[in-house]
């Protein structure tokens, strides 16, 4: 898996009230160090958004558009396949009088920042990773492999027997059964 050096998509207050209030923002996230551990993610380029952030009644409303794609292994045949997506972002910043710790919330769920700066990469990845598919599949329908030979059965066909009897039922086989 690749790590792209992304800048930071974050703003000032100071820069947003110079701009009457409102800002529109685009820029790239990386999600590659938070998935790194995940065997079925092969790749995952830099998040791209398109962004526009404002002031209302003491919150900052950021809503726009998150577009990327993941490269996935397929859970059943373990094919690699890219996953496209095009997600509504849509959150809301808290300025915080003390110090917060990243990506933390409010009890409206809300993202906390203190200081100037508003960072936006957190709830960006947040809205990306639980947006994942959990089991991945290259097709809804996708045959997986077969367990006995191991070939794509989205590929090919196999003569592979895989009706499987629990072995404690096979003594069951070996009886004898009388005609009445």
């Amino acid at each position: 898996m690749r790590f792209t050096e992304v800048i930071p998509i974050e703003f000032s207050l100071h820069e947003m009230n110079r701009l009457g209030g409102n800002l529109d923002l685009q820029g790239e996230v990386s999600i590659a160090e938070r998935v790194a551990g995940e065997k079925q993610i092969v790749d995952t380029p830099p998040v791209h958004a398109q962004l526009h952030a404002h002031r209302e009644k003491g919150q900052i409303p950021v809503d726009g558009t998150l577009t990327g794609e993941v490269t996935f292994l397929c859970s059943r045949c373990l094919d690699r396949f890219r996953y496209v997506y095009t997600l509504p972002y849509q959150e809301s910043f808290v300025q915080s009088h003390e110090p917060v710790l990243s990506g933390e919330e409010d009890a409206k769920g809300r993202y906390l920042f203190s200081g100037d700066t508003v960072r936006l990469d957190d709830s960006i990845a947040d809205l990306v990773l639980v947006q994942l598919p959990l089991i991945p599949l290259c097709q809804p329908d996708c045959k997986g492999l077969c367990p006995v030979c191991g070939t794509n059965r989205n590929r090919h066909s196999c003569e592979c027997s895989t009706e499987r009897l629990d072995p404690r039922w096979e003594v069951l086989k070996e009886l004898q059964w009388g005609d009445g």
